[in-house]
């Protein structure tokens, strides 16, 4: 349905809650210009003329209010088969989540002052004859001014629509009794769910409480509540006896309007000491008892002295008129007693029925399995619950912000995983996201205010501290972002505050971004010097450290040294080979590297010679990594074999003789 148009006027924007009956949107008046919000009737109802009937209903009634304090009704209409009412939409949240947030500690004023809005409120609808029938603090809104806005009217009535019994409706820890049992509802109807309300407002807690409807309607019309001030000890009695008076079981004990509550809620608000509203009936409305008058002591006059001495005696005189007077009180006395046990035995017989349908629903009970839903998207939600909206339960999803929880996403639910009866109503709590907020400017408040403001916006905060010659020393100078933009919750916002003229204290940049560190410092007329250094564990662009130390007081024109993070220093190893030990460890050591193990091998290479390395050269590494080589310790000496043993020869000598000369002449006879 988001980015449909309705009536080529109202633009769908975003879904911001679910009712039993219909869902409503933040939309945009296209031609006004500004947000409003739109309740549609659920698609499965479109087709359904009770329902129709019911939306209508409530359009009517909520359309002829107009008062401050009720959320007011702009445009109803038709598009194609979707029946839609457009009216006021209120930026803020609910009283119920407002109480939950508090955890019940709200101060009595400010919940007196709430009280008398929605009093007046209820005020102005039944001086038009509209009772609500469904008053709870999910119904009531709180907006960004603290303004309450009493919304849906859903379920109501005109007043004098002539229906003397109607359907027990309403959500069932706020019903009066008589809607419980079904009967007659009029104004004080509502006083009754108002008196309930302002019980949870003042104390934090519900007055009756149980494990089914069933259960706590029984309660509303059986048991009386534990005294507020048994829960909270400083609620003054004032407040006390407004919420039991409007909480009386019986409708004729209660107060006849809201306008005669409200009197008395002013009153207790600027004396509560005094107690404004009697809590309890007298003895004669309780038992309808009369004064008796009393009997006259009487002396007869007697003849002698004796007789005048002698004590009066208590007659009574009576007349002829009242004796038939008391004849006449005789007879009313017995028709009194027997009419009141008449009444006693049409009470017990309606009683008797109550009982025995509640025990006959209870021995006839269809359990439901409720799923686990919490942590599913909306769409997967949908689908797990189908079933159960199938079966006629009624499914309220309920929004809220949440910085933890993704948009759209469950945040939780109740009833919790397990059996359900028919009938119990099932709410589904859904992340809105990060609430969006628009910054205000707090330039010129004092730092501790700004803070807490912000602090209370869900932001996180930063200070620094600025020189200033126009701020006061204490109070913001500015802030980033500035006022205008939007924040989600959860964001960080940095404030400068004034530390007064020509000094500040230096703030601490060391893991903070280098460039946004450096146009800070400069802005406050620091003259920055970046230094870069490798970090194994600083990511990059990130101030490592800072000179001079964080608190140090500066003046403008001061110098500070930022040394930022390049990231990991990458490097390459170099060669080995052929170097000697010594050699390769001082290269290693100019490339920011370690020499490991050192291992001798025989090799062809000249003794002492790195002849492998345990990384090539060439490749990336990290500094400090440990390189391993094998030097040369020279080539193997390797023994000639060992030959067999054999006998020695002995070559004889050649003997050269000497011939006479004769014959040295010619060689020719040889």
């Amino acid at each position: 349905m988001i980015g449909t148009v309705l009536g080529n006027r109202y633009e769908l924007l975003e879904k911001v809650g679910v009712g039993g009956m219909a869902v409503v949107y933040k939309a945009t008046d296209r031609l006004l210009n500004r947000f409003v919000a739109v309740k549609l009737l659920r698609s499965e109802f479109q087709g359904n003329e009770e329902f129709i009937r019911r939306f209508n209903i409530e359009s009517q009634a909520a359309a002829s209010l107009s008062h401050p304090n009720i959320v007011s009704i702009y445009d109803v209409g038709q598009s194609e088969d979707m029946h839609y009412i457009v009216m006021e939409f209120i930026e803020g949240k609910t009283l119920k989540e407002y109480i939950a947030e508090k955890k019940g500690n709200i101060n009595w004023k400010e919940a007196t002052d709430i009280a008398m809005q929605i009093c007046s409120a209820l005020e102005h609808a039944h001086s038009k004859h509209i009772i609500h029938r469904d008053i709870k603090p999910q119904n009531i809104m709180i907006n960004t001014e603290n303004v309450i806005k009493v919304t849906d009217f859903g379920i109501a009535r005109a007043a004098s629509g002539g229906t003397l019994t109607m359907e027990a409706m309403g959500s069932a820890h706020y019903l009066s009794p008589e809607q419980a049992r079904g009967g007659y509802t009029d104004q004080r109807s509502d006083i009754y769910s108002f008196g309930v309300l302002l019980y949870e407002l003042f104390t934090g807690r519900l007055p009756f409480d149980g494990e089914t409807t069933v259960a706590v309607a029984m309660q509303h019309m059986q048991v009386e509540p534990v005294r507020p001030s048994k829960i909270k000890e400083d609620l003054p009695k004032s407040i006390e006896a407004i919420i039991l008076k409007a909480m009386s079981k019986e409708q004729r004990l209660r107060y006849e309007s809201a306008g005669l509550m409200l009197a008395d809620i002013k009153k207790a608000y600027l004396d509560p000491d005094k107690v404004v509203a009697p809590t309890e009936e007298s003895e004669e409305e309780k038992f309808g008892t009369k004064k008796i008058t009393p009997i006259v002591n009487i002396t007869l006059p007697g003849d002698n002295a004796s007789k005048e001495s002698a004590p009066a005696k208590n007659v009574v005189r009576r007349t002829e008129e009242d004796r038939i007077k008391k004849k006449k009180d005789n007879k009313k006395d017995v028709v009194a007693i027997v009419a009141a046990i008449a009444t006693c035995v049409v009470v017990a017989i309606i009683m008797g029925v109550i009982v025995m349908n509640v025990l006959s629903s209870s021995s006839n009970k269809v359990t439901y399995q409720m799923p686990n839903v919490k942590g599913l998207s909306e769409v997967e939600m949908t689908k797990s619950l189908k079933q159960l909206r199938e079966e006629g339960f009624e499914i309220e999803e309920v929004y809220e912000f949440d910085r933890n929880v993704e948009k759209g996403e469950v945040i939780d639910q109740e009833p919790k995983m397990g059996p359900i009866e028919k009938g119990v109503k099932i709410v589904i709590t859904i992340s809105s996201g990060k609430e969006s907020i628009n910054i205000d400017d707090y330039t010129g408040v004092p730092s501790e205010e700004a803070i807490a403001a912000l602090e209370a916006l869900g932001l996180e905060v930063k200070v620094s501290q600025e020189m200033s010659d126009e701020v006061e020393e204490g109070q913001v100078v500015r802030q980033l972002p500035s006022s205008g933009h939007v924040l989600k919750t959860g964001d960080s916002i940095r404030i400068f505050v004034s530390s007064g003229p020509n000094k500040f204290e230096l703030d601490n940049y060391v893991g903070s971004d280098m460039e946004m560190s450096k146009l800070e410092l400069e802005d406050q007329g620091i003259i920055v010097t970046i230094a870069e250094e490798h970090s194994n564990t600083v990511p990059e662009g990130i101030v490592i450290s800072q000179s001079p130390n964080p608190a140090t007081v500066m003046m403008k024109g001061s110098q500070v040294t930022l040394t930022v993070s390049i990231g990991v220093e990458i490097l390459k190893v170099p060669s080995l080979l052929d170097l000697t030990v010594d050699a390769a460890s001082d290269a290693l050591t100019n490339n920011k590297l370690k020499l490991g193990a050192v291992t001798e091998i025989s090799s062809g290479k000249a003794k002492g010679l790195i002849v492998k390395q345990s990384i090539a050269p060439e490749t990336t590494v990290e500094a400090d990594t440990v390189v391993d080589v094998w030097v040369s310790k020279g080539a193997e000496t390797v023994a000639p074999p060992v030959a067999e043993q054999q006998t020695p020869v002995v070559e004889a000598p050649v003997v050269h003789q000497q011939m006479p000369d004769s014959n040295l002449t010619s060689d020719t006879g040889l």
